[in-house]
């Protein structure tokens, strides 16, 4: 933490001084788990505020479109096939209720959704 913190409460101080040593450790880790990838094929993009991170070779992302994140309510998975390493496999799961729809946006883009039956 930036700044003196040395004229507030001790309990505030060690509070601080926790979250910053918690803060170190959380960064630590993921620079860890981020580094030890060189040259996979799984990249996580972080459009927002942390950086792109590597993913283990051949990582399988599973993407939950419901409020939930029960395995197989409205998710979808989405892998490098193992058979065809120059082809994604995706495979939705609707929990019986809903359908797949897939519709394009633009020449390069479509959306998966699922629909209510």
């Amino acid at each position: 933490m930036k700044g003196d913190i040395s004229k507030l409460p001790v309990w505030a101080q060690q509070e601080i001084q926790k979250r910053d040593g918690k803060i170190a450790r959380l960064e630590r880790q993921f620079d860890e788990m981020t580094s030890q990838h060189p040259g996979t094929n799984v990249k996580v993009q972080n459009q927002l505020m942390y950086p792109d991170a590597d993913l283990p070779p051949d990582t399988a992302i599973d993407f939950y479109l419901a409020d939930t994140r029960v395995k197989y309510d409205r998710t979808v998975n989405v892998r490098i096939d193992r058979r065809q390493p120059d082809r994604l496999q995706i495979m939705a799961n609707g929990s019986g209720k809903f359908r797949v729809a897939i519709t394009p946006s633009s020449s390069n883009v479509f959306h998966i959704m699922f629909v209510e039956d």
